[in-house]
C-alpha cells in the first residue's frame, strides 16, 4: 500500500526543487519502463483517473473556459517536437494554487492557480512544465516500481487525492494525508531531476510558442511572495514542492538566453477568461458584482475596464439579472463587434432575458464569424432547447459532433434528451451511451447500447454497428478491470 500511495502522489507532478541533470535524454523505443507500465496501460490509467474525477463533479464544467484552456495547451503542443498523442487540459474546482500531470496526457490546473496568474504567459509556463512531464514519461517512470495494483483501484485512489485536496470527504482526506509520508523518499530521490528537466524544456516550449520565457520565473516569484505574505497558509505548490532561490535564478538565466523582441506576455482573451473563472467560482457573487462595478468605473491606467465590465455582466447573469448584465456588454460589443466572448455573452444574456429576436441575431453574427466555435454551439443548443425546438437542437448537435473533435458529455446529454423528445429512442440511447462512455461509466454505456438493440426492428442494419460499439467498450472495460 505504501508503494501505491507513492505511485499516486507521483502522478501529481508539479514544480519542485532543482537538481543538476542537464544530460537527461528523451525515452527511447524499448525503454525498460514499458516492461512494467506500457503506453497502453498508462493511457488506461489516465482514462480511469479522469472517469473518477468527472464522476465526482470535481471539474469546472464551462465550455468557454475549457475551450480556452484546451486551445492554449494545443498551441504549446504544436511547438513541441514529435508530439502526436491527444492531450486533455482541464480545470479542477479548487481554490489553492496547484497543477498536475496525470497519465495518458491529462493535465489539470486548479482554479486558484489560473486566478492567481497575472498574465497568459505565466499560465502557459505552468502548462508547458506539465506537458514535459508527460512527454518525458516522468509519470510512467515513477510508477514503474510501484505498479502493483489494478488500474481501476489506482485511478480511484488518485482521484481521492485530488478530491481530498478540496476537502470533499473525510475518507479522501485520509487517503491524501496517509500517502504524503510515503511519498517523501520519492520526492527526494526521483522528482528533483525530472522537475529540473521540466523547467528547462518547458521554457523551450514557451519560446517556440511565441511566449515570453521570463514568465516561468515570474510565476515562481509570485509563489514565493505569497509564501512570504502568509506563512501560516502555505500555497499548495510550495507545501508539496518547495522553491528555492537557485531554481528561480536558474529560470531567469535560462530565459535571458531566449529573450527576443515581440514575445507575447498577455492577451485580452486570457484576462476575460480569468475574470470568467473568478465569477464561476465565486461564493460571494453580490460582493463580486459590487467590486466589478467599482473597478469598471476606475480611471487607473493599470486596470482594463473592459474586463471588469465583462465580469459585471457575467456575474449579473449568474444572479438572474441578465437584462441588467446586457447593459455592461453593449459598449464592449460596440467597441469590438467581432470579439467572440462579447458576442457569446451578449447572445446568452439576451436569451436568458427572453429577448429572443435579439438573441437569434447575435447567435447568427457569432456563427458568421466563428462557425464551429464549440461553446457557441452548446449555448445555441440551450437557447433552442429553452424555446422548445428539439428538432433544431438534434440537427445542430448531430452536425457539430460529426464535424468537430469537441466531443463532450454535455453535448451528448443534450442530444439524448432531445432525441427522446422526438421519439427517437434508439438514437437517444446511443447518445446516452456516448455520454456514459465519456464519463467513464462503461457498464452503463454498454447497458444503453444493449437496450438500443432490443428496440431496433429485426434485421436492422444498425444492429451490427451498435454491436461493434459494445465490443469496443467491453474490451476497454476488461482492460481496466484486469490486475
Amino acid at each position: 500500500m505504501i508503494k501505491l500511495h507513492t505511485l499516486l502522489l507521483s502522478l501529481l507532478c508539479s514544480i519542485s526543487p532543482v537538481l543538476n541533470a542537464d544530460n537527461l535524454q528523451l525515452p527511447q523505443m524499448g525503454d525498460p519502463v514499458d516492461q512494467t507500465l506500457s503506453p497502453r496501460q498508462e493511457q488506461l490509467l489516465g482514462d480511469a483517473f479522469m472517469s473518477q474525477i468527472r464522476a465526482n463533479n470535481a471539474l469546472i464544467d464551462d465550455p468557454e473556459l475549457n475551450y480556452y484552456l484546451q486551445n492554449l495547451g494545443n498551441r504549446l503542443l504544436s511547438a513541441s517536437a514529435n508530439e502526436n498523442r491527444p492531450f486533455t487540459f482541464f480545470i479542477v474546482k479548487a481554490s489553492d494554487i496547484n497543477a498536475f500531470a496525470a497519465p495518458g496526457g491529462y493535465i489539470g490546473i486548479h482554479s486558484g492557480l489560473m486566478t492567481e496568474t497575472h498574465n497568459e504567459a505565466q499560465l502557459a509556463s505552468v502548462l508547458a512544465h506539465e506537458i514535459v512531464h508527460v512527454q518525458q514519461r516522468h509519470i510512467a517512470r515513477a510508477q514503474a516500481e510501484a505498479y502493483k495494483s489494478s488500474l481501476t483501484t489506482a485511478a480511484a485512489f488518485l482521484a481521492a487525492l485530488v478530491l481530498g485536496s478540496q476537502g470533499k470527504t473525510q475518507e479522501s482526506q485520509a487517503v491524501l494525508y496517509g500517502g504524503l509520508a510515503a511519498s517523501q523518499q520519492l520526492a527526494i530521490n526521483f522528482t528533483r531531476a525530472n522537475e529540473h528537466e521540466a523547467d528547462r524544456l518547458g521554457i523551450h516550449i514557451l519560446v517556440k510558442s511565441g511566449f515570453n520565457p521570463k514568465a516561468m520565473a515570474q510565476f515562481f516569484t509570485i509563489l514565493r511572495q505569497k509564501n512570504d505574505l502568509s506563512s501560516d497558509e502555505l500555497p499548495e505548490y510550495l507545501r508539496t514542492h518547495p522553491l528555492n532561490n537557485a531554481r528561480i535564478a536558474e529560470a531567469k538565466n535560462r530565459a535571458a538566453n531566449y529573450s527576443k523582441p515581440q514575445q507575447q506576455t498577455d492577451s485580452l482573451k486570457f484576462q476575460l477568461m480569468r475574470m470568467r473563472l473568478r465569477v464561476k467560482t465565486s461564493e460571494e457573487l453580490p460582493t463580486l458584482v459590487a467590486t466589478t462595478r467599482q473597478m469598471a468605473l476606475s480611471t487607473a491606467p493599470s486596470l482594463n475596464q473592459d474586463v471588469w465590465n465583462y465580469g459585471s455582466a457575467i456575474a449579473l447573469a449568474q444572479l438572474d439579472k441578465a437584462e441588467e448584465g446586457l447593459l455592461y456588454l453593449q459598449p464592449l460589443l460596440k467597441k469590438a463587434p467581432e470579439n467572440i466572448h462579447y458576442l457569446l455573452a451578449s447572445a446568452q444574456l439576451a436569451s436568458a432575458s427572453k429577448q429572443i429576436k435579439q438573441a437569434e441575431q447575435l447567435f447568427s453574427q457569432l456563427f458568421a464569424f466563428y462557425p464551429n466555435y464549440h461553446p457557441a454551439v452548446i449555448a445555441y443548443a440551450h437557447h433552442l432547447e429553452n424555446n422548445d425546438q428539439p428538432k433544431a437542437v438534434v440537427e445542430l448537435l448531430r452536425r457539430h459532433l460529426r464535424e468537430s473533435y469537441q466531443y463532450t458529455s454535455q453535448a451528448y446529454s443534450m442530444l439524448a434528451q432531445n432525441e427522446k423528445k422526438l421519439g427517437n429512442n434508439v438514437a437517444s440511447r446511443e447518445a446516452l451511451a456516448e455520454y456514459y462512455a465519456y464519463q467513464g461509466e462503461l457498464k452503463q454505456a454498454i447497458k444503453q447500447l444493449k437496450w438500443a438493440i432490443k428496440e431496433l426492428p429485426k434485421n436492422s442494419p444498425d444492429t451490427l454497428r451498435i454491436k461493434v460499439k459494445i465490443e469496443t467498450l467491453e474490451t476497454k472495460k476488461a482492460e481496466l478491470e484486469q490486475e
